[in-house]
Formats: C-alpha cells, structure tokens, sequence
C-alpha cells in the first residue's frame, strides 16, 4: 500500500502568502475556516483580517488580488475577494475570504 504524505496545511500556507503579499508592515490573522466541499472537490472556506498601516499598503495588496497567483502547495486557490474593509487609529482592516481545493 502506498502513502501518501500529510498535505501542508492550506491555512498556514494562505496565511504566509497573504503576508508575503502585505510586507513587513502587514499582520495577518486566521479567522475560523471551515471544511468545504462539492460532487468533484475538496476544500476549505478561509477568512483572514490583514492589517495594513496606510493607504499606499492597502492599494498595493488589492491591486490584482483576485488575478494573483499563490504557492499552496497541496492545494489550489480557486477564489479569494475582500470582504470588508474597515479604518481603525492604526491603519485599515481587510477582510478576506478564500476558497481553497485539495489538490488531486
């Protein structure tokens, strides 16, 4: 019987790009994920608050987020949009919603 390895994690490695994506003046939080799935797939429904210092970092994490292209190894990033946006005294506040899938 052959086994197959451990898949990463889709949060973690949604979360390290998000990051990667945000810079060193980015914080990013996981909110609850949950298991998503249809006839074909198999997935996870992620939610994650990214807090940037300014406009200038807002703008430059939108711009083409919804055509970017992550690394998730073990798993393909089949939607992601900004679901709120919201100014706090130190920044603004994005929230946003991923769609993972395993993949095969």
């Amino acid at each position: 019987m052959r086994v197959r390895p451990a898949r990463p994690s889709a949060r973690e490695a949604l979360i390290a790009a998000m990051a990667a994506r945000g810079g060193r003046s980015c914080d990013v939080r996981a909110l609850p994920s949950r298991s998503w799935a249809s006839a074909t797939f198999a997935g996870a429904k992620h939610r994650l608050e990214i807090r940037l210092p300014d406009a200038a970092a807002v703008t430059a994490f939108e711009d083409g987020l919804s055509e970017a292209q992550f690394s998730l190894r073990g798993h393909l990033l089949a939607d992601i949009a900004i679901a709120e946006r919201r100014t706090t005294g130190s920044g603004t506040v994005l929230e946003v919603e991923a769609l993972t899938i395993e993949e095969s």
